[in-house]
């Protein structure tokens, strides 16, 4: 089985023309928003201290890794916004590669997801991983079904 896709929301366009400005700033994971990151060089005003993004053929690139992802929207929500969808192992991969590069902090999210993010140590997310999971992955998952 493949499983369901979970989208994840770039804040990644300049906020006055909605320009893609090749930054991202802020990221939401999953429906509700049930994680919300933002970048810890982001002075709320300019995009110019914030990770690098693009956006290829079925792919994000973000701070020069590249993702694979199933879909891309553009302007999703609103013009500041792109969206993609990415199967639940490569989006557990991400966050765990994101948060182990220190690049975002966890503003808001679900209890446990705000816990885990912020909890010291590696986001351990992979099923198969040594580490004591996390129920991440679980309620991003829930969240996403709840929506489809």
């Amino acid at each position: 089985m493949i499983g369901p896709l979970i989208r994840v929301d770039f804040q990644c366009n300049d906020p006055d023309n909605g320009i893609f400005a090749g930054r991202v700033s802020q990221i939401q994971v999953g429906a509700e928003e049930a994680l919300q990151l933002e970048a810890n060089r982001w002075s709320g005003l300019s995009l110019s201290g914030c990770p690098s993004i693009s956006f290829g053929q079925q792919a994000v690139t973000l701070s020069g890794k590249r993702w694979p992802t199933v879909r891309r929207t553009g302007w999703y929500g609103n013009w500041c916004w792109d969206a993609v969808w990415m199967r639940e192992q490569t989006l557990r991969q991400f966050l765990v590669w994101l948060h182990g590069r220190g690049l975002f902090r966890c503003t808001s999210g679900e209890d446990s997801l705000f816990d885990a993010w912020n909890a010291p140590g590696p986001l351990a997310l992979d099923p198969d991983s040594s580490a004591p999971s996390t129920p991440l992955a679980r309620t991003l998952l829930d969240a996403a079904l709840a929506a489809a």
